[in-house]
This record gives C-alpha cells, structure tokens and sequence, in this order.
C-alpha cells in the first residue's frame, strides 16, 4: 500500500477511511498514519476492539465513526455514507460479522458516482437508496452474492473492479458472480490486472489496469 501511494506522489493524505474491523481492511491503517499523516480518519471498525483499533485509537489523528446520512466534502468531491446506521448510546462493544457492519459509501465527482460497498453484500445493500454509478467496487473481493446480479440491475455500472488476492484460499472472485459481471461493460481484478486505476477527468472516464 504504501508503495502504491508513493508512485501515485502521495504525501499528505486528507482523508483515510477504514472500513470495518478486519485485518485485510484496517491493518496498514497505523503504518499509512504515520507516513501521511491524514488530516481526518473515517474509521468505520471503531468499537470492535481489535489490535489495530486499540492502535489506532492511541494514534492521536482527529478521528470521526462514520454513520449512515452523513457526508464528508473534499474540494469537488463527495462521499456519503449509506451504511452503517448511528450506534445507539451506550451501546455494547459491536458483536457478529463485521463485514455486516462495513461502511458503504457513495463517492461523487462531478457528474461521476462511485458505489464502494467495501464487504457489505446485498443483504446489507439491497434495502439502501443506491445511486446509478458509473463504477463500483465489487463488495467483498467476488464472495457469492446471490442478490448481485439485481443490484446491478439497479445501479447500472459501466466498470467494475473486484479487489482480490492472487491464488486465495476462498476461491474469490467466484464463478456465479463473475457471471452476474457479464453485464458490466469492463470489468478488471486485481489478482490478473495488478494494480487497477480509474482516472476522472473532464467529462470522462478511463480504466488503467
């Protein structure tokens, strides 16, 4: 991760934003706060008291627990959280699967939406207003998901990108879901194409594997 950053000539972040309380989703975050320093941490595993957050939590960076309705403003660019809703107050430490609890977000820039379910399936997805995006980032690296192919239906992308590790042991991304993708104009993953980029400039929209 931290090798990505440098070659796109990242220094100071302003936004870092931690999903849910899972090693493959939080656990550079402590190594990505020291090398660039983010001006705001959306911390989406906050309370479910793994290492990496009890870390995180002695770190020092302003820190916000993202929930469902609220909005964070970059320059021209938008991210709205659609999941997961407001604890209650007072309410015990979080218990259960967290990818249930992972931060869905909506990302906007312009006329461009961006759907980042991180690994919240659509049994989490299926009952939020979901926008019509022009990319989405497949939810939990190509697990089965039998509602995909009707919230592709729904959110009509133009590009898709699984982010999964090459030769893992889950069998992802699995057959029924890269069968559901066979509507998606271009889709990309990350264990053949490497790293995937998709540039937003001036109108348009380009797929760099």
């Amino acid at each position: 991760m931290l090798d990505r950053l440098r070659e796109a000539g990242v220094d100071r972040l302003d936004l870092l934003v931690v999903t849910h309380g899972q090693a493959d989703h939080e656990g550079m975050a402590p190594a990505v706060l020291r090398a660039h320093r983010p001006r705001l941490l959306l911390n989406g595993g906050s309370g479910s008291g793994t290492p990496v957050q009890r870390r995180l939590a002695s770190a020092g960076a302003r820190s916000v627990v993202p929930a469902a309705g609220e909005t964070v403003r970059l320059g021209r660019l938008e991210l709205r959280i659609l999941w997961p809703p407001a604890a209650a107050p007072g309410a015990r430490p979080l218990e259960g699967d967290p990818n249930d609890r992972a931060l869905v977000a909506h990302v906007r820039y312009g006329h461009f939406d961006l759907l980042l379910p991180a690994d919240a399936e659509s049994h989490v997805t299926a009952p939020l207003a979901l926008p019509e995006v022009e990319a989405l980032k497949v939810a939990h690296h190509g697990s089965a998901d039998e509602g995909l192919p009707r919230e592709l239906e729904r959110i009509r992308p133009r590009v898709a990108v699984i982010e999964v590790g090459r030769g893992n042991s889950y069998g992802h991304p699995t057959k029924s879901t890269l069968a559901a993708l066979r509507s998606v104009p271009h889709v990309a993953r990350t264990d053949k194409d490497g790293t995937v980029r998709l540039r937003v400039a001036g109108g348009r929209m380009r797929l760099e594997r």
